[in-house]
């Protein structure tokens, strides 16, 4: 055999070896089973609808939102606090699946402590006796301070505010 064609077959193989090897370190390139090529399952990305932060920041704008379930045998049935910056409020939304047992009026305002209804930021609303309502209000250019609260309250009637429902959220800021 001619060495000439020895070297060549030499060098093309360590070629071949050099390229495997710079494949091999590129680190979005993993290797399976069998030397089997696929792309890392570390990307980032959302795996489903579904997302625990409760803020989302898309284009420098941070929107944050707040659920929670009323709360029971109080006047105050929801409190939900902004972020930790100057924010405005994009939307409330308040839905009572059972009112109370007597006639009342609902109050949705901003406070500094969760437990007041300083600003109201809606009219008041009224609601009948067990009646099933849903409140949802946007709420344009009303700005509210670092963690402030909007709070949900009931005021009025004779009875048990025993509410069932939820409460909703969203404020907007840009950091």
């Amino acid at each position: 055999m001619d060495k000439s064609k020895v070297t060549i077959g030499i060098f093309i193989v360590t070629v071949l070896v050099l390229v495997g090897f710079i494949f091999k370190g590129n680190k979005g390139i993993e290797t399976g089973p069998s030397d089997s090529v696929r792309l890392s399952t570390n990307v980032g990305a959302v795996a489903s609808p579904d997302i625990q932060s409760n803020y989302l920041r898309v284009g420098g704008v941070l929107t944050f939102y707040s659920h929670q379930d009323m709360n029971t045998a109080t006047t105050t049935v929801c409190a939900m606090q902004s972020p930790a910056a100057t924010s405005s409020v994009a939307f409330i939304g308040v839905d009572f699946v059972v009112s109370t047992t007597t006639a009342t009026t609902i109050h949705i305002a901003s406070a500094s402590s969760a437990y007041a209804t300083t600003t109201l930021l809606v009219p008041a609303q009224s609601i009948a006796s067990g009646g099933k309502a849903t409140y949802a209000t946007t709420t344009p250019g009303t700005v509210i301070g670092p963690n402030t609260y909007v709070v949900v309250g009931m005021q009025g009637g004779v009875g048990r505010f025993s509410p069932t429902g939820t409460c909703s959220a969203q404020f907007k800021t840009a950091l």
